[in-house]
């Protein structure tokens, strides 16, 4: 197990994801039970691949969306990244379902509320054979709440600091580009 978590909760979401059972280094949405860690579930979320430009939040936990200052469930995802942002975490996103492998992130948020936030994040793969599609379950604490900018949209403003996660298959030859 890495050895990087910054968070108790962030390793115990790791551990469990881990013990879940796995197909291709992957385990399926339906393994996934919330009640098995349901104290750390208001920090996880779920981001749904159906497509190169589909890409929507599937979950968001309570703690997330008071952090971030509304529930953006069932909308999209890629609508939410700041242009600059953009090529960085589709990268990541492409290489964590593809290779597969974890992701560990510090990343800068606006809230709706207008407070910049940054969040240790942790993206985990996963199967969703139901739907036939991908997702990332992701554990996101938060570590820092910094300045005030007028209250607007949500948006994702950048990765900070990014690091591969080998989960049995590998990981990309090239590390994650920061914005």
């Amino acid at each position: 197990m890495p050895d990087r978590f910054a968070h108790p909760e962030t390793k115990r979401f790791f551990q469990y994801w881990d013990s879940l059972p796995k197909s291709g280094f992957m385990p399926d949405r339906a393994d996934f039970d919330p009640l098995a860690i349901h104290k750390i579930m208001p920090r996880i979320l779920m981001v749904e691949y159906f497509s190169a430009d589909r890409v929507e939040f599937r979950m968001v936990g309570t703690g997330i969306t008071e952090d971030i200052g509304f529930d953006p469930t069932k909308q999209s995802y890629l609508d939410r990244l700041e242009d600059s942002a953009f090529g960085a975490f589709e990268s990541a996103s492409d290489a964590i379902l593809t290779t597969p492998c974890g992701g560990y992130f510090v990343i800068t948020a606006q809230s709706a509320k207008g407070y910049i936030v940054d969040f240790d994040v942790l993206d985990l793969p996963m199967t969703n054979r139901a739907a036939q599609s991908t997702i990332i379950v992701a554990h996101l604490a938060q570590v820092r709440v910094g300045r005030m900018v007028p209250a607007g949209e949500f948006r994702i403003k950048e990765i900070r600091s990014a690091g591969w996660i080998d989960i049995g298959a590998g990981v990309p030859a090239e590390p994650i580009a920061v914005t």
